[in-house]
């Protein structure tokens, strides 16, 4: 009798964040000396949010982080994840207030 696996994406998402938690917690010599560390198990639908709060800690402009998630306005983005980036403006005006009392 043949039988059929019936996975869903997330189902093998999370089977391969759970084989790299493992490998990291087996080596942990090896994963500290790559910067590695364990992953949180998220929803599949939590990696379109990292990516938009990489992109913009990378400093990725809104209209291109809109189009790489498929939003028709920017200000969908915007409400959406307007509270990651805010902490961004926060970091930047950290540095640039670091930068001025150094160099002013």
């Amino acid at each position: 009798m043949l039988r059929t696996l019936h996975t869903t994406p997330y189902q093998y998402f999370t089977k391969h964040l759970h084989r790299y938690n493992e490998w990291v917690q087996n080596n942990p010599d090896k994963a500290k000396a790559e910067g590695l560390e364990e992953l949180p198990i998220i929803p599949l639908h939590g990696l379109r949010h990292s990516c938009a709060t990489l992109l913009n800690y990378l400093e990725v402009n809104i209209i291109e982080i809109s189009k790489t998630l498929g939003h028709s306005t920017c200000s969908t983005t915007m409400n959406i994840y307007a509270h990651s980036f805010e902490e961004q403006q926060e970091e930047v005006a950290t540095k640039v207030n670091e930068f001025l009392r150094l160099n002013a």
